[in-house]
């Protein structure tokens, strides 16, 4: 387990990734076209903010965090770039 940790942390410095506990912060930059591209056919107004893999149910997802029209929008994408769930802000 302290490998694997570790072998993250490596992974972080050197592709412009932040570590937490339960997720890594990926630059947008870093996120594959085919994630960004799916976010990007469901919500087309969506302004991409951050980015971060987490852990959810024993699978690493993205969750692409934005705005659209001032309103936060969260959503949830597999590796394979099926959107899990889009959560809106109030």
């Amino acid at each position: 387990m302290k490998k694997m940790i570790a072998l993250i942390a490596l992974t972080g410095l050197f592709t412009g990734c932040t570590i937490t506990e339960d997720e890594v912060d990926v630059a947008i930059e870093n996120v594959p076209p085919e994630i960004l591209d799916a976010v990007r056919a469901e919500l087309p107004d969506l302004v991409i903010e951050s980015a971060e893999i987490e852990t959810e149910d024993g699978e690493q997802i993205y969750e692409i965090e934005g705005t659209i029209d001032g309103e936060g929008v969260e959503v949830d994408i597999a590796m394979d770039g099926d959107i899990l769930e889009i959560e809106r802000e109030g």
